[in-house]
């Protein structure tokens, strides 16, 4: 389980204390970057949430399957989705239509391409990190959602020494820019205790995969 798999980690040297922060409840993820100053929108919450028919889903081999094929990297040819069809024993267009119906389920919440924004400039992408009351989580959560600048929002657990229980993350050219950005967004949602984490450096990024076993150990690491 992930308790198991993150208690590893704590036998690494250095490591000083760990805490588990697993999603308790998923407010917004989508990234949109401003990549033309002229066009960058209103700091507000004006953005509607994307409504989805809350499913019960039990994944069966065969979907299980299909997510296998098409978390794969696409090759760049005309017909992107042909191997992956021809795999799975499916037409192009059933693929297509498997895809709309994981959506409207909210299974999949998207499939899209994935921009390195540092190597486009945006190099200050920080979590600011909220410490909402109880109360006010879901309706904080909900309002940073809807701010076209928060690319993710999560409700996390909190510690007796970590209090922050919202994180939302924001993509901006420069740490003074972020930290504006963070006051505009502060005065409109009224929450006064927050922090700005900053990616001082990125030693790992990968997209999860589902369905597939990977199990590591200590002795497996590699150090930096």
């Amino acid at each position: 389980d992930l308790k198991t798999e993150v208690d590893k980690f704590s036998k690494l040297g250095g490591i000083k204390k760990v805490r588990l922060l697993p999603t308790i409840k998923l407010f917004k993820i989508g990234v949109k970057l401003e990549m033309v100053d002229e066009k960058k929108q209103e700091v507000k919450p004006s953005e509607e949430k994307k409504q989805v028919i809350e499913t019960k889903f039990i994944p069966t081999e065969d979907d299980k399957e299909f997510i296998r094929q098409l978390q794969k990297d696409l090759e760049v040819v005309d017909r992107p989705f042909l191997q992956a069809a021809k795999n799975l024993g499916m037409t192009e267009d059933q693929v297509f239509e498997n895809l709309k119906h994981y959506e409207k389920i909210g299974v999949m919440r998207r499939y899209a391409a994935i921009l390195r924004h540092r190597d486009v400039g945006f190099t200050a992408n920080g979590m600011i990190v909220w410490n909402v009351p109880e109360q006010r989580i879901e309706e904080v959560g909900e309002i940073l959602g809807a701010f076209p600048q928060v690319s993710h929002c999560y409700q996390r657990p909190s510690y007796q020494d970590w209090q922050y229980n919202v994180f939302s993350m924001v993509h901006c050219k420069s740490i003074p820019e972020a930290e504006d950005l963070a006051k505009e967004i502060q005065q409109q949602v009224n929450v006064d205790d927050y922090r700005i984490l900053f990616s001082s450096r990125e030693f790992k990024k990968t997209r999860v995969e589902y369905f597939t076993e990977h199990e590591f150990t200590i002795e497996e690491t590699i150090a930096v």
